[in-house]
């Protein structure tokens, strides 16, 4: 189904980006933007931007800009259609056609949501009434999690048989294909069969709290012990986390997330208190879980079993929290117990002096190391130092380093400079990459100096002072030497006009719609930072600056043409000996050279 542009206008107007952004990325005001930690690279000092004024967003750090719908498909891995849908749906704006038919990718997205919310309330009804679910409830209640978190979680139970869920769909007409690529039941030879069976069922919801997949735990001998949906376009096992639209709030006002590996360990400490608590499917933490963690909590506490494998989980994780400088810290419980025992037996307050006790991760690490080469041989301190070395060097802040450096000195017993000749080996490899040309990034396109200065400067007043706007800017666009500003120059002229003949010469171009009309990358990176941006420069007589502004590029363009004809008459009269017309066409283009160098200064 095509969108109508009155449709996506309407969207557009009626959303606010700081409201979908907040979703997703904990933001504070400054001045007249938010800010907060960018959610599209790993960063410390935030340097992610939201305008309320202009609907747009800029990173700083990695030149990621847009308007809502862009923020959406980027976060979300949405399409342009999925992304409007889905604002609309929130703002309130209907989209479907008269007939309520629904087709398209954008909508199969939605109807996928819609047959996990299906399963969901089946699964759970079944859990709760069924007398052939009683195994089921006997065993949660064994585990000892009571009635609140079954219901608040919506745990259910998939019962025997092949195609319980696959006849359910039928009965309320919803399509056995998007079942299948909701991953909820499989394709067979004659029909389709369901995927869980036996099964106790924890459905897996966005913060967002729309289902995106499930886990399933087998009520028999079935293998596997845990069974989790396929990735589809809903569910990416790497990158959702279990309860984080139970945990968003309470992350948010604690500042740190707690981060386990099991369903149950996550569901009884919430039942016991701990609320800002995930769970990461029964696996290994990943780069996308953290960067989705950052945008709730300043640090990240794993706690894991106390066995071997629970250590060896902490630990693999920690050049994912030094590569996306992110302060994590490992909570250590005895051995033998996981999260779900220690609760049992300890309670609460046990389990909050563990977690008050949390050693940083780096730390955790050192002590690792300190076992493994337990002596104080030259060998051992040097196997020590070789595995600590590249941890270290890949720390982003210098401070941080140089506490570690102390730390590893004092374990060892040797001087910090030894440790420092160690991390700098450690980090040349790195350095002789680092020297490898690489082709210049957009924030580096557009922030070279003084040769553009004038034609930003054209735009960002037209910009601010759309009543400025005249001919004379629109022929000085027109003869910019830099083809990305030439390009938002045209962009901002058309969003002019058109506001012009909606009867309002002097309202502002639209940013938000202007950056989805534009195909140049550049151009609307540049239009995203300079909007962004707190300028000073455009305050004060806007009017004469524009002015001259506009004079110095129709000057530096009229040079450029008078200066290529006087080359090819300097040619001409090289090639025909003419030593006379040579040296006077010489004396002119020096000239034409002196006026174009006062000209780049002033």
């Amino acid at each position: 189904m095509m969108i109508p542009q009155d449709k996506i206008d309407e969207i557009r107007e009626r959303v606010n980006i700081v409201d979908i952004v907040a979703d997703y990325v904990q933001l504070k005001k400054s001045g007249k933007n938010h800010i907060g930690l960018c959610p599209f690279h790993s960063e410390k000092t935030p340097s992610f931007t939201v305008n309320d004024e202009k609907q747009i967003f800029y990173c700083f750090g990695c030149s990621t800009g847009g308007n809502a719908f862009t923020f959406l498909m980027k976060q979300e891995n949405l399409s342009f259609p999925e992304a409007i849908r889905t604002i609309a749906k929130r703002v309130g704006i209907d989209l479907s056609l008269p007939d309520k038919k629904i087709s398209g990718e954008g909508n199969q997205r939605e109807l996928m949501f819609l047959a996990n919310h299906a399963a969901q309330d089946f699964f759970h009804q079944y859990l709760l009434t069924s007398p052939a679910a009683e195994p089921a409830r006997q065993y949660i209640r064994k585990r000892g999690l009571k009635p609140e978190i079954v219901k608040g979680f919506k745990i259910g139970f998939a019962p025997q048989g092949r195609d319980n869920l696959a006849k359910f769909f039928e009965k309320k007409g919803i399509s056995l294909e998007i079942a299948e690529k909701a991953g909820l039941i499989n394709r067979g030879e004659r029909d389709f069969y369901d995927r869980f069976r036996n099964r106790i069922m924890f459905p897996i919801a966005d913060v967002k709290n729309r289902v995106v997949g499930f886990g399933g735990r087998a009520m028999g001998n079935e293998e596997p012990k845990y069974l989790n949906s396929p990735t589809s376009p809903l569910f990416k096992k790497g990158e959702v986390v279990y309860g984080i639209y139970q945990a968003r709030t309470a992350a948010s006002n604690k500042g740190f997330v707690l981060v386990v590996e099991g369903y149950f360990d996550l569901l009884m400490l919430h039942q016991y208190g701990f609320l800002n608590s995930v769970a990461t499917l029964g696996t290994a933490l990943t780069a996308h879980h953290i960067r989705k963690l950052k945008g709730y909590a300043k640090e990240v506490y794993t706690l894991f079993d106390s066995d071997e494998a629970g250590k060896a989980a902490a630990l693999k994780s920690l050049p994912l929290f030094i590569e996306e400088d992110m302060h994590a810290r490992v909570v250590l419980i005895p051995t033998g117990l996981d999260p779900d025992d220690l609760l049992q037996k300890q309670g609460a307050q046990g389990m909050a002096q563990y977690i008050e006790k949390a050693k940083p991760v780096m730390d955790f690490f050192l002590d690792c190391l300190r076992i493994k080469f337990d002596g104080e041989t030259p060998s051992s301190k040097i196997s020590f130092l070789e595995e600590a070395a590249p941890y270290v060097v890949s720390m982003k802040n210098a401070a941080t380093r140089d506490i570690y450096v102390e730390k590893i000195a004092d374990i060892l017993h040797i001087r910090p400079d030894a440790v420092l000749s160690t991390v700098r080996a450690a980090a040349e490899p790195l350095s002789g990459k680092s020297r490898v040309r690489h082709a210049p990034t957009t924030n580096e396109i557009i922030s070279t100096g003084d040769s553009i200065k004038a034609e930003e400067l054209i735009l960002k007043i037209v910009l601010a002072h759309p009543h400025l706007h005249d001919e004379s800017v629109d022929k000085a666009i027109e003869m910019f030497k830099t083809d990305f500003l030439r390009e938002a120059g045209r962009l901002i002229i058309n969003a002019l006009r058109k506001k012009t003949a909606a009867g309002d010469s002097c309202g502002k171009a639209d940013l938000s719609a202007l950056i989805d009309s534009s195909n140049d990358d550049k151009a609307k990176a540049w239009l995203l930072k300079t909007s962004v941006e707190d300028d000073d420069s455009v305050k004060e007589e806007p009017k004469r600056i524009l002015e001259d502004c506009c004079r110095k590029v129709m000057m530096a363009s009229r040079l450029k043409k008078e200066t290529s004809l006087l080359l090819k008459k300097l040619e001409e009269a090289e090639k025909s000996g003419d030593m006379n017309s040579f040296r006077s066409l010489s004396d002119s283009y020096l000239s034409m050279k002196r006026i174009n160098k006062l000209q780049n200064k002033s």
